[in-house]
């Protein structure tokens, strides 16, 4: 029962915020903070995704430049003698694949043969 001077009664979801009841405000700055969040989320989302993207590119622009040098020393191996034409191409399938263009490029001239022989066929 209210008295007729007593204020009236505000509901648990008034539209305007009071001294009383700031609630409103409240949400919407947490509402806010979430929509903020949401935002940073799909913006941090993104940059990892270029970041992803511009790695792999890297990666496979790397790749394909050691495999052009690969194929520039297996030329001059057969240039020089030092394998045939049979090993020249089996070693393409090779060097296509993992690691192989990485190391064979970086390990000494001296070894790229014993390295291939052994490579192609398989031990």
């Amino acid at each position: 029962m209210l008295h007729e001077d007593s204020p009236p009664i505000q509901s648990p979801t008034s539209a305007t915020p009071t001294p009383q009841h700031p609630t409103m405000t409240t949400n919407r700055t947490t509402n806010r903070s979430k929509r903020n969040r949401s935002d940073y989320d799909e913006e941090y989302y993104n940059l990892l995704h270029r970041i992803a993207d511009d790695v792999h590119t890297l990666t496979n622009g790397s790749k394909g430049v050691q495999f052009v040098q690969c194929c520039e020393i297996l030329q001059e191996l057969v240039e020089t003698g030092q394998i045939d034409s049979e090993t020249h191409v089996k070693s393409f399938d090779l060097l296509a694949k993992g690691t192989n263009p990485m190391i064979f490029v970086n390990i000494p001239p001296s070894q790229r043969v014993p390295w291939l022989t052994r490579k192609l066929n398989g031990s």
